[in-house]
């Protein structure tokens, strides 16, 4: 009997506020397969182990849970093999992240990141998509061209990932980019889908996008402002989506949300890359000092650094009907935190 079988034996299935399977019968077969990859590293001991998980297991929770608490991921994962970084972060220093399920407060939260960046997008543009001095509005000049050579890069590389990975997304694959900004990454986007949906919070990086990707000829991008978070709702369903560094300036409770709409835009077989920071020494995040500072007189607006762990990053994938292909370890965020680049897909045809 293997630990996750004996797991089974001894946890009764319950209610919990984790998402059911459509039916309500269990768990589609497909998460637990991929449970198998993403814990354990290997396949699944045979298709009768997956069946049983599937019924029995009824809600994600149970299946992290299950996975989680098993002796061979402990096994696996007791020693790491790269212990200087983690130290050098400050493992010991546990991180405190408050959870909220409140459209008012979210709203406040969005909305003040969103003024933040719409004030930056009138002075910094640029330097705000990247942070580096030679993106300077009075350097910007001189490094222009290797701004708009990055962002080709950072496409060349997305493919690089799929395709090394054996996801090949056909001709007529439509995009949605969320945090386009100037358009850097986005006019090479275009040149790769049918369609781009380009979505910002902020009107003068859009606008700057607009023109930019008009003056180099491309016209298979839409672009939309954000005015609010309950426009999240009504995002288009597309075959892809691409979020990075972007969800790291928003409070935990917004990058839940916002990741959580941009799984379910994904059609099925749909594929989504985004990145996250996931750990930072001491990092906390509690709802109400942080509303206090919002609403205090004077009140800065500067970009911030946020960081949702990677527990309830997976909880977001599959509570939203998607399943994790790859989890890749990324310097977005700089040295002092952890932060990786998700690839994940919906289940499908």
């Amino acid at each position: 009997m293997t630990d996750l079988q004996r797991y089974l034996d001894r946890t009764p299935v319950e209610s919990d506020v984790t998402a059911r399977s459509p039916a309500s019968t269990g768990i589609p077969r497909e998460f637990i397969v991929w449970a198998y990859r993403l814990f354990l590293d290997r396949e699944p001991e045979n298709a009768q182990v997956v069946e049983r998980f599937a019924h029995d297991l009824r809600t994600t929770g149970q299946v992290r849970r299950a996975f989680l608490s098993c002796e061979e991921y402990r096994e696996r994962n007791s020693a790491d093999t790269s212990p200087a970084p983690v130290a050098a972060r400050g493992a010991g220093k546990a991180m405190r992240v408050e959870r909220i399920n409140d459209p008012a407060r979210l709203a406040e939260f969005f909305m003040h990141v969103q003024q933040t960046w719409a004030s930056v997008g009138k002075t910094e543009p640029h330097w705000s998509v990247l942070s580096t001095d030679r993106f300077r509005q009075t350097n910007l000049p001189a490094h222009l061209q290797e701004f708009i050579d990055s962002g080709r890069t950072e496409v060349d590389k997305l493919f690089q990932v799929l395709a090394g990975r054996n996801i090949h997304l056909n001709a007529k694959a439509t995009c949605l980019e969320y945090g386009c900004g100037v358009g850097r990454v986005t006019r090479w986007l275009a040149e790769r889908f049918r369609k781009v949906h380009a979505f910002d919070i902020s009107l003068p990086h859009l606008s700057i996008a607009r023109e930019y990707l008009e003056t180099a000829g491309v016209g298979n991008v839409e672009f939309s402002p954000l005015a609010s978070i309950s426009e999240l709702e009504r995002l288009p369903a597309v075959d892809f989506f691409y979020c990075i560094i972007v969800l790291q300036h928003n409070p935990p409770p917004v990058i839940e949300h916002t990741l959580s709409r941009l799984a379910r835009a994904l059609r099925p077989g749909g594929v989504g890359m985004f990145q996250v920071p996931t750990f930072r020494a001491g990092y906390t995040f509690a709802v109400e000092p942080y509303l206090k500072s919002l609403r205090a007189p004077g009140a800065r607006r500067d970009i911030e650094m946020h960081v949702l762990p990677i527990d309830r990053v997976h909880r977001v994938i599959f509570e939203a009907g998607c399943v994790p292909l790859d989890v890749i370890a990324d310097a977005w965020a700089g040295p002092d935190q952890s932060s990786s680049t998700f690839l994940i897909q919906r289940p499908g045809a």
